[in-house]
């Protein structure tokens, strides 16, 4: 076998693996964000708020919540919900979840 042809045959190969290497690329990428409809989507994208105004207990994509323009609510602490740093809204999975904070 000569130099040229066995240089030939090493470019090529090298070639065909970038070109793998970049396809299972593209695949887990594609995989990692097929999730993207309003409530689903990857965590980075994700920002949750309290789904209602007055002593939420559920958490919604921003843009989703409830308009609390003209509401007023009391200052009380209700058990049970997101009230006084008793709870958050977080991204989990794609979707938007109450996490209880410790105390």
């Amino acid at each position: 076998m000569n130099k040229g042809g066995f240089l030939l045959k090493l470019i090529i190969i090298t070639l065909i693996v970038i070109g793998v290497i970049w396809w299972v690329n593209t695949l887990v990428s594609k995989e990692g964000n097929s999730n993207n409809d309003g409530n689903n989507q990857s965590n980075n994208e994700l920002e949750c708020v309290p789904a209602t105004c007055c002593h939420p207990t559920g958490c919604v994509p921003k843009g989703q919540e409830e308009n609390c323009a003209a509401v007023q609510c009391s200052a009380e602490c209700e058990p049970g919900t997101l009230d006084c740093n008793q709870a958050r809204c977080e991204a989990i999975n794609g979707t938007c979840e109450v996490v209880l904070n410790s105390q």
